[in-house]
């Protein structure tokens, strides 16, 4: 499930500027998902790369929501 989630926002994500939140500002998508995907690789055993999946799911969620 979580390889679907990386290759959709790798296949479907335009480099360009999103405001996920007030505090989430994400000027190159790609680079964004990228070190996401890095925190996890780094961090897998651990708990510690459970916000790097939260930060994916919800990119997709607003990705998604802009299709519509």
């Amino acid at each position: 499930m979580l390889l679907s989630v990386f290759v959709f926002l790798l296949k479907n994500i335009v480099c360009g500027f999103f405001n996920l939140s007030e505090s989430e500002h994400i000027y190159d998508t790609s680079l964004y998902v990228r070190a996401n995907i890095n925190d996890i690789k780094q961090h897998y055993p651990d708990a510690f790369y459970n916000p790097a999946i939260i930060r994916l799911y919800r990119l997709k969620e607003f990705v998604e929501g802009m299709a519509e």
